[in-house]
This record gives C-alpha cells, sequence and structure tokens, in this order.
C-alpha cells in the first residue's frame, strides 16, 4: 500500500511539472517595465550632460550639446546613443579594454544624414570620447591612425585625414568622424563639431611644449617605457629634421611636482646605470644637462617648470637655444 501512495505522489508531481512550467511562462510575458527594467536609465541633469543612473555614473563632461541639430546642410538623424564603461563593449566589442585602460570615461554617438534624404542611411557618423586628460586623448589619436594612409590637417589641437573620415583631439576629447557620402565636405563638418566643442584654454597643453626645432617628420605617443625606461611614461615624440639629419625631441608635460620627481628618477637612474651626466646651462625656470648614455650614446635632458625633455640624435648644443 505505501508502495502504491509513494508510485501515485510521484506521477502527480510529473504531471504538474508541465503546467507549472507554462504558467511561469505565461508571467513572464507580462511583467511590469515599472519593477522590471533591462535597459539602464538615462536622463538629462540640464545641461546636456547624460548621466546613467542605475549605475551612479556621471559624466559632467561629455554633453549632447556638442551635436548640434544641424551642421554643414546635414540634419541629425535619430537619438544621440550614450556609452559608459559599462557598456562600451556593446559599440567596440573587442576594444574597449584598449580604451578603458587608456582613460576612458564616456562615448556619445550621433548621426548625420543630408537634408530630405532618407535618414535611416546616414552620411556622417561621429563618436565623441572622453578620454579624461589630453594626453589620453592624444594618445588615442596616434594609436587609431593606423598605417601611412593619413594626412595631418588643421582642425582641434591636432586632426587626422583618412580615407573615409577625419580623426581630431581637443582637450579631453578624441573624436572620430566617418563618412558614407564622398560628395560631403567632411571637414566643414568636423570644424562644425570642433566648434561645439567647449574647451577651455589651459586644457590643451600637450603639444605647446614644442618648440620650432625644424621639419616635422612624425608625431608618436609613447605610453609607458619610452626607451627602456619605466619610469619615461606618457611620453609624446617629434622627430624633426635638423639640419639634414633627424633627431627626436621626447616630452612629459605635468605639474611640477611630478616633474621634480620624474627629474629625481633620472638623477638615481643614472647614478644607479653609472652613466656620466654634467649640467650645462641653466635658465629662469630649466636646467640642461648633456647625458653621455652606454646605451643611447649623447644626448640632452632638459627639466622645466612643468614638462621634461629629451633630445636624441644630436650632440649640436645649438638646438638647445629653443629651450632655453
Amino acid at each position: 500500500m505505501k508502495f502504491y501512495l509513494s508510485f501515485t505522489y510521484r506521477i502527480l508531481l510529473l504531471a504538474l511539472l508541465p503546467s507549472a512550467g507554462l504558467i511561469i511562462y505565461l508571467k513572464g510575458q507580462n511583467y511590469d517595465p515599472a519593477i522590471i527594467n533591462f535597459e539602464p536609465a538615462l536622463k538629462s541633469n540640464g545641461s546636456g550632460s547624460l548621466q546613467k543612473m542605475d549605475a551612479g555614473i556621471q559624466n559632467p563632461s561629455i554633453s549632447s550639446d556638442f551635436f548640434p541639430d544641424k551642421i554643414s546642410g546635414l540634419d541629425r538623424t535619430g537619438r544621440i546613443k550614450h556609452f559608459t564603461k559599462d557598456n562600451l563593449y556593446e559599440y567596440v566589442n573587442g576594444h574597449a579594454e584598449y580604451f578603458i585602460s587608456a582613460g576612458f570615461a564616456g562615448l556619445l554617438v550621433g548621426e548625420y544624414a543630408s537634408s530630405g534624404t532618407d535618414a535611416s542611411r546616414p552620411d556622417i557618423q561621429t563618436e565623441i570620447y572622453d578620454m579624461g586628460r589630453s594626453i589620453q586623448a592624444f594618445g588615442i589619436l596616434m594609436d587609431e591612425r593606423g598605417g601611412d594612409n593619413t594626412a595631418e590637417v588643421k582642425i582641434g589641437v591636432m586632426g587626422l585625414k583618412t580615407s573615409d573620415g577625419i580623426s581630431f583631439f581637443k582637450g579631453r576629447y578624441y573624436v572620430k568622424i566617418r563618412s558614407f557620402n564622398l560628395k560631403i565636405n567632411i571637414m566643414d563638418f568636423a570644424k562644425g563639431i570642433d566648434a561645439k566643442l567647449d574647451v577651455k584654454p589651459d586644457q590643451l597643453p600637450v603639444l605647446s611644449g614644442f618648440h620650432d626645432v625644424g621639419k616635422v617628420v612624425s608625431t608618436r605617443f609613447i605610453k609607458e617605457g619610452y626607451r627602456g625606461l619605466d619610469f619615461f611614461n606618457n611620453v609624446i615624440e617629434r622627430e624633426y629634421l635638423y639640419k639634414g639629419k633627424t633627431v627626436q625631441v621626447a616630452i612629459v608635460y605635468e605639474n611640477t611636482d611630478v616633474i621634480n620627481t620624474l627629474a629625481a628618477k633620472f638623477m638615481d637612474y643614472f647614478k644607479r646605470s653609472d652613466i656620466k651626466y654634467e649640467k650645462i646651462g641653466a635658465g629662469e625656470k630649466t636646467i640642461i644637462y648633456r647625458v653621455m648614455d652606454h646605451y643611447e650614446g649623447e644626448w640632452f635632458l632638459i627639466t622645466a617648470d612643468n614638462a621634461i625633455y629629451g633630445i636624441y640624435g644630436t650632440t649640436d648644443k645649438k638646438i638647445l637655444d629653443h629651450f632655453r
């Protein structure tokens, strides 16, 4: 008898399982969106800036005002897309960690189409990345340029024209504009975006520290370990044609405390590595050293109030006149 009851209960339970599953499924199709919300809530803070409410993330520096309704005969279409560290992978899948490790703080994406055309097929797509600092925005521009199929253009602090668009940086912002219509004057459009970026002059120090040494051959950014030195990071290097020779000028632009610390690390490195150096000049805010390096040969180190320079590829002291 006990066996018969136990067997009966098992049969009843097995019969109830499909019914319970069906009820749960039907209930799930009628969820209350006020209770369950799978999309992050975005709202305007009144100044055009977007905030991601559910994660408590605020991006007061990146604004939808950067995307005017009209630029150069093009109308903005659709909504402006907003991405944070949490969901950047949805837009740049496989590349999100690269941006985040480089200082990424936020991204806005807007699309534009020629007036009177099909808004579902944009002519231009614009991405504005907030990279936190101008040096980091510059670094992204240098890393993203790709190959030799680029030409430097005058926009923002520095811009590059590619086969399908224009990229530039201005202050903490890295801007990438892609055109899907070759008839569009993309430079005029880019200038319209550039004009909307609200950047104060003191946010643009990155390239101002370079001097007119000669013809610029190339500019590049080295995030870590410049010339094998683990303390020489966030370096911008410009290669010049100087008196028929190629020379490299490296610069780290930082506040006075950081520069003083970096200078002390150089002095310590010279002593530990038995590298001879001598002070050969000084200005109001600069000290110039000649370094006799086992590895790099002879080069110059210059410390200034808010920058430190390394000059490689020449022993001509006249080049130092540009830095006094």
